[in-house]
């Protein structure tokens, strides 16, 4: 008894440390330093001007002092943010826009230790009001009306851009009282636990010569931290390399190579991206060289390694998915409770959660490790606890379509509990309800409407910019089927294409759509390639694979998963471990 007290005790001091050490430093948070914002401002007519902000996580935002600007005389007008949280927006208002011009010129950024000029005025203005045009001459951005209605003007300033420059990472821990709850918390699941936890440590062990065992642990490291760290890919992918290459010297099998012609297409695909841009779009080779055929590494990753060895990796992925993001909320709640908020904490959760992750991207990390678990996994109470806990912390981070493709597919993996005389009857009353759906989506707009608002809007971004977008994608791309315009141009594109009132047309938004933003990006063949890559497991009958291709291939209906780097290294990352684990089977 004495012993386990002991063990429990010093069990739990280190996963306490070891939360506090991951909170402070992978789920930091960010503080804003105070920064001065001054610019000149000129107009053709009498006007008033001034600013108006509020702070993210308010509800409220505050208007300055209100300046008289008179014709034709420019004055330098300065406003001081010392808003610690952040802004959600920050604007500059002038009045009766519709009797004339105004222009805003020598943009400067300042705070106690440094200075910011920008050099290009259009970087710093996010977007107008929609009864303003903006033309830039000589660095000067000119607001004109495009109405006649009477009405103030505004442009809005890019929040992104005034983070960069005043953030600050504040590495703290969690707070004394989180502590010695959780603390209590972990000596509870410890005592009650300890000799389950340690039985399933051993679930982790690979035997074999000392490189081979250093491989796999590299790669369990690797899909653990996956979620804590992206980044990290990138050196753990050439150590993963590396020790590859040596364990086939070791052995002197050069047949663990054989499976890499399954990955012929994937290879085509990042090569033709390249091949694209050497021959059209120069500007973008360094750039899609780093994000595309560096991750065409991660084919080699897995390769030799058996099937049960690979399902103790992607237990080490599925366990560092749950700590991430069990330690997220923790996080969350904690920054929640302590500051005053007059957000929801959906609503909050979902904007702290997006300085780490793109909710979509962390909602797929989830659902892959739930369909993993479904599928090899006799099912239990608690694959059921595991379900219900993903789909909420999907609610909760407003991931409402990839919660919809979760519900789809997981209702087909269910198939394999269905008894051979009922899945006949399952599998069509599946079907029947989702063609029945799809009619009623085609024939109703009210319907369409409803289900763009409730899927493809998050409570922050009232807008639905993807019609407009991919409508302008489809317009551009007729002129462009066999090169493209490059991937650096799409967004420029874009808002050249877009109605000149369009709430979107100067936010800068990609395509929300990696089929176009493919098309778009670098013409027919790529396009044309990327399908052949998610029809591959198809055509293979790989059931694990498929499922995989299937959620992004619907999920990428609405996202441009590759304009991310953490996009890539996801797609490539576990496309090649699902294609070898079939394979395998």
């Amino acid at each position: 008894m004495k012993n386990k007290w002991k063990n429990v005790l010093l069990y739990s001091l280190g996963a306490l440390l070891l939360i506090n050490i991951i909170c402070a430093f992978f789920l930091y948070q960010i503080e804003w330093k105070p920064v001065q914002v001054s610019f000149t401002i000129e107009a053709n007519y009498n006007t008033s001007v001034w600013t108006r902000k509020q702070p993210k996580f308010k509800d409220t935002a505050t208007k300055s002092e209100i300046v008289t600007l008179k014709k034709d005389t420019p004055i330098k007008f300065s406003i001081s943010i010392d808003e610690a949280e952040g802004l959600k927006f920050f604007g500059f208002f002038w009045s009766q826009s519709e009797a004339g011009n105004i222009s805003i010129s020598d943009i400067h950024l300042e705070s106690k230790d440094k200075h910011w000029e920008i050099s290009k005025v259009q970087e710093m203005i996010s977007y107008p009001s929609t009864n303003i045009s903006t033309t830039i001459k000589n660095n000067t951005l000119v607001a004109s009306t495009n109405t006649h209605e009477k009405a103030n003007g505004w442009l809005m300033f890019d929040t992104q851009l005034l983070e960069e420059f005043a953030k600050k990472q504040k590495f703290a821990p969690l707070g004394l009282i989180f502590n010695a709850l959780l603390f209590v918390l972990l000596l509870a699941l410890n005592w009650v636990f300890e000799s389950k936890i340690k039985k399933s440590w051993n679930t982790y062990k690979f035997s074999g010569k000392p490189i081979v065992i250093t491989r796999r642990y590299v790669l369990s490291f690797w899909v653990f931290l996956l979620p804590f760290w992206p980044h990290i890919s990138h050196v753990l992918l050439a150590l993963s390399l590396a020790l590859l290459i040596a364990e086939s010297l070791v052995k002197r099998d050069t047949s663990i190579l054989e499976p890499l012609k399954l990955f012929i297409p994937l290879g085509l695909l990042f090569l033709s991206i390249v091949f694209m841009d050497i021959f059209f779009h120069q500007r973008d080779l360094g750039n899609d060289v780093g994000d595309y055929i560096y991750f065409l590494l991660a084919t080699f990753v897995f390769l030799g390694i058996d099937k049960q060895e690979l399902k103790k990796i992607f237990k080490a992925f599925t366990l560092g998915v749950i700590i991430y993001v069990v330690l997220l909320f923790i996080a969350v709640f904690e920054r929640y409770i302590s500051l005053e908020i007059s957000y929801s904490f959906t609503q909050f959760a979902f904007e702290s959660t997006e300085l780490y992750w793109h909710t979509s991207y962390l909602a797929s990390l989830m659902l892959l490790a739930f369909f993993f678990e479904l599928l090899y996994h006799k099912l239990t109470i608690k694959h059921f606890i595991f379900g219900v806990l993903v789909f909420v912390i999907l609610a909760l981070l407003q991931a409402r379509l990839p919660m919809v493709i979760g519900i789809i597919i997981i209702a087909f993996i269910l198939l394999r509990y269905v008894s051979k005389k009922r899945k006949f009857i399952y599998s069509t009353i599946v079907g029947c309800v989702l063609l029945g759906i799809s009619i009623s989506i085609g024939v109703s707009k009210e319907l369409r409407n409803t289900l763009t608002e409730n899927f493809l809007v998050s409570d922050t971004d009232k807008i639905d910019a993807r019609p407009a977008l991919w409508q302008a994608s489809l317009t551009i791309s007729k002129d462009h089927l066999i090169e493209g315009i490059g991937r650096s141009q799409v967004r420029g594109a874009l808002a050249k294409r877009l109605d000149a009132t369009s709430d979107i047309q100067n936010r800068g938004y990609n395509t929300h759509n990696q089929y176009l933003e493919f098309l778009l990006s670098y013409g027919a063949f790529v396009f044309i390639i990327f399908l052949l890559v998610l029809a591959l497991p198809v055509i293979k009958k790989y059931r694990t694979a498929v499922l995989f291709v299937t959620y992004f291939g619907l999920a990428m209906l609405v996202e441009s998963y590759f304009s991310r780097q953490a996009g890539v290294v996801i797609f490539s990352l576990f496309y090649s471990f699902f294609v070898i684990y079939d394979h395998k089977s």
